[in-house]
């Protein structure tokens, strides 16, 4: 059973628009979804596309942090082998 949701959006079912569903994020940082893809795989490690849409969006929220940032990023030095 998951965890507290510290966080929850509402994505539209990809074949019925009519369709909402909720997804939840847990103060263990798992995500949970109502949709049946999400509830009736019975593996520890299940997914679904709305959990992977909000996943998705949160990493873009990152990146433009990361760009906001008033930090200097890091640079690395790239090194090719082979050639």
């Amino acid at each position: 059973m998951p965890s507290e949701a510290i966080k929850q959006w509402t994505m539209p079912s990809s074949t019925n628009p009519a369709k909402k569903y909720t997804v939840q994020m847990h103060v263990d940082g798992s995500f949970s979804c109502n949709c049946p893809r999400w509830i009736f795989k019975k593996v520890a490690s299940r997914i679904c596309p709305h959990i992977i849409g909000i996943k998705s969006v949160l990493r873009l929220d990152e990146v433009d942090d990361i760009i906001r940032s008033p930090q200097p990023v890091a640079k690395r030095k790239i090194t090719f082998v082979g050639d």
